[in-house]
């Protein structure tokens, strides 16, 4: 069996990352949370792992109506992530899910100096890309963080050139009041 990982990255309605979720073809691998997803979304990933999570699914349909049954499906269960997909529609978080090709992508977006929903609209942009763009989506991130890296490592010319700048307004301001020149005569 081939090998087809993907992650499930959480958002708040913030765009801000709480966490992330592995998965193997629908198997549930591993789940890391950020600091803030460990405070909304702790207790209850340590719940699922006990009790498993609900999940509603369509159990007769008829012309005018639908039913459906819900059953908790453990974390091991393949419905686990329709199931995780529901839990955070109904308790307004987003996800956003990117192939095991897109992981290296996202990690470059994470370290841009961008906004939460700045990278949210990134990751979300990413998940729709296709594999043939992707390449050259992680070349041209890998670009910006190298040259972002680089513009951090310098030294900062801005301190020197707004010193030269406030002598050079020092300089040029006494020529502006000594522009005209009145003799004063002192009786003594």
């Amino acid at each position: 069996m081939v090998s087809e990982k993907n992650r499930l990255i959480i958002f708040n309605t913030a765009g801000q990352p709480l966490g992330e979720m592995i998965f193997n073809h629908d198997l549930f691998l591993q789940a890391t949370l950020y600091p803030d997803g460990e405070q909304s979304l702790g207790g209850c990933l340590e719940d699922w792992q006990v009790n498993g999570i609900m999940y509603f699914h369509p159990a007769a349909s008829t012309r005018t109506s639908l039913s459906t049954i819900g059953e908790c499906v453990t974390m091991h269960d393949p419905a686990f992530p329709s199931a995780l997909r529901q839990w955070l529609e109904r308790n307004s978080l987003y996800s956003v899910v990117i192939p095991e090709e897109s992981w290296d992508i996202w990690s470059y977006i994470e370290q841009l100096p961008l906004s939460d929903s700045e990278k949210f609209n990134l990751v979300m942009r990413l998940s729709l890309s296709e594999k043939q763009n992707l390449e050259l989506s992680k070349k041209s991130l890998l670009k910006i963080i190298n040259e972002l890296d680089k513009l951090e490592q310098e030294p900062k010319p801005l301190k020197k050139s707004k010193e030269k700048t406030a002598s050079k307004k020092q300089k040029t301001k006494p020529k502006k009041m000594n522009a005209k020149k009145v003799k004063v005569k002192i009786k003594k």
